[in-house]
């Protein structure tokens, strides 16, 4: 858990600055535009890092992406603190490395 901790601090991004408990909170909502807010936070996020930081096959979805972030914060609330976008940044980056760096 240390390392994750670590790995947290060290990964950026330039999305909304919202926490790990923000993004929970919209993607729990059952207001369908508090919702969309967190899946397209995800998003977001996935575009932007896709290729130089995470490289899931083509054909991964948008829903398969957000099923494990919500999967990973919803099970690591100690984390929750952190940036929303390190959060979803480290996560997509461990589940799909790109090439020499698993």
């Amino acid at each position: 858990m240390k390392k994750l901790l670590a790995a947290l601090l060290f990964v950026s991004s330039s999305a909304h600055a919202i926490t790990g408990n923000e993004l929970l909170a919209s993607l729990e909502n059952k207001e369908p535009g508090v919702r969309v807010y967190g899946l397209g936070y995800i998003s977001a996020v996935a575009d932007m890092t896709r290729g130089t930081i995470q490289c899931p096959n083509p054909n991964v979805t948008y829903g398969q992406a957000q099923d494990v972030v919500i999967k990973f914060v919803k099970e690591n609330p100690e984390i929750r603190h952190f940036p929303a976008s390190q959060i979803v940044t480290f996560i997509l980056k461990q589940t799909w490395p790109c090439k020499g760096e698993i």
